[in-house]
């Protein structure tokens, strides 16, 4: 499976006004025939959802009505390169910050360019390099060994612990 999108049918907290928008749009929109396999839409039973999303090369991660994403953690841990399309996740919610740097092991969309051209946003990953894809999924496994608790080399423990050193090292810095 080339691309990788299930999003849930209902609403969010916002009442689904902006979230519906980002979630909806590849789905309103026609693929080519040509197009690689993907998995889009809604309904999937269980044991397919699983199968799709563990062999896909990439996963839409689209914003909800809050910056942070669990579609983000889950393709993380499947190894799936996370296709973000939010403008605030990366600002707010990425994970250990001080460790990681999202952009290493993940492609980032604009939103409005998501929702002007959602389709034609998601077809320019056909054309990245070999070598790009080839690096991001050397660093999206290092970010499973370090986000992931349950991998056999995890390196979870220590990033939490790096996270919070200097955390606390900026906090007496800025209150002395």
């Amino acid at each position: 499976i080339w691309l990788f999108f299930h999003p849930r049918q209902e609403a969010f907290s916002d009442g689904g006004k902006r979230s519906s928008l980002f979630r909806f749009a590849l789905m309103n929109n026609t693929w080519p025939a040509h197009f690689s396999p993907t998995s889009i839409g809604h309904d999937l039973p269980p044991t397919e959802w699983r199968h799709d999303f563990w062999h896909s090369k990439f996963c839409l991660v689209v914003r909800g009505d809050d910056p942070a994403s669990r579609s983000l953690s889950r393709a993380i841990h499947a190894g799936c390169i996370p296709v973000i399309v939010s403008d605030y996740l990366p600002i707010f919610s990425p994970p250990l910050r001080r460790t990681l740097n999202l952009e290493d092991f993940s492609i980032i969309i604009q939103e409005d360019d998501f929702l002007q051209h959602p389709v034609g946003s998601i077809l320019d990953l056909q054309v990245l390099e070999e070598s790009l894809l080839k690096e991001k999924i050397r660093q999206l496994q290092i970010a499973q060994q370090i986000l992931c608790p349950d991998h056999p080399e995890s390196l979870f423990v220590p990033a939490i612990l790096k996270e919070v050193y200097e955390a606390s090292r900026q906090m007496k810095k800025k209150h002395g």
